[in-house]
């Protein structure tokens, strides 16, 4: 089955310039990972808890865009 290390998503991540150290940093990527792997049950095509399958690789995206772009920032404003 294919599916994507934490490791080669975070050099992605890198790659795309998406950490900018005020909405978002590479521990909210982290965090983000592991709350991606934690919400599902194990499946036998995917034992190891530390890769992503491909709807998981969706569901880490959309996560990491509703917390840079749609999450109240410290300034007040509520989106951009």
């Amino acid at each position: 089955m294919p599916c994507i290390s934490q490791n080669a998503f975070i050099e992605i991540v890198n790659m795309t310039n998406i950490i900018d150290m005020k909405e978002l940093k590479l521990s909210d990527i982290d965090l983000e990972f592991t709350a991606t792997k934690a919400g599902n049950k194990k499946n036998k095509l995917n034992p190891d808890k530390w890769w992503l399958v491909r709807y998981q690789l969706m569901e880490i995206l959309v996560r990491i865009a509703l917390k840079k772009y749609f999450k109240p920032s410290k300034e007040g404003r509520t989106a951009k």
